[in-house]
């Protein structure tokens, strides 16, 4: 398991007492905020991602489906320049009912939390490598000189 460590989130709270106990449907729609994310030894800066989607009631399972979209800004991997990256993510999960373990969605009197479910969904999608271009030249391994910037004068 990752540690994850979220600064300034504001939390999505869905009223499940609609369909927790009968087949129905409920749209979900609104604003998430993971703010800043400390994740796998790197930093991500959220901006507001937008969720669409619906939570179904199929025979007593909970069935969620999402899309999650929004930017985050991190270090470009070469050469540390801040780089913006789009999330569009989507996300299938089926939860049992009243029985919900999940650590990530989480029922409390026929509410649950389900930013920790969006966010972990968006964190497996990140790619390992972040550019701020497909040819960064990275940093001098001598001086530390940005690259991008022009030649280094520690003669590497």
């Amino acid at each position: 398991m990752y540690n994850i460590f979220c600064l300034q989130k504001r939390t999505m709270i869905i009223n499940l007492s609609g369909i927790i106990d009968s087949e129905g449907k409920l749209p979900i729609k609104g604003m998430v905020e993971f703010g800043r994310v400390e994740f796998d030894n790197m930093t991500y800066e959220f901006t507001p991602c937008m969720v669409e989607g619906e939570i179904v009631n199929v025979g007593g399972n909970l069935e969620l489906t999402a899309n999650v979209k929004g930017q985050y800004e991190t270090a470009c991997t070469r050469c540390l320049a801040p780089v913006i990256v789009d999330v569009d993510t989507d996300i299938f999960e089926v939860l049992n009912g009243k029985d919900v373990t999940s650590e990530l969605f989480k029922i409390n009197r026929n509410e649950c939390e389900i930013d920790e479910l969006f966010l972990s969904a968006i964190l497996t999608e990140i790619p390992l490598i972040a550019l701020c271009s497909e040819d960064c030249k990275g940093l001098c391994p001598t001086c530390g000189k940005n690259l991008n910037e022009g030649p280094c004068s520690c003669g590497e």
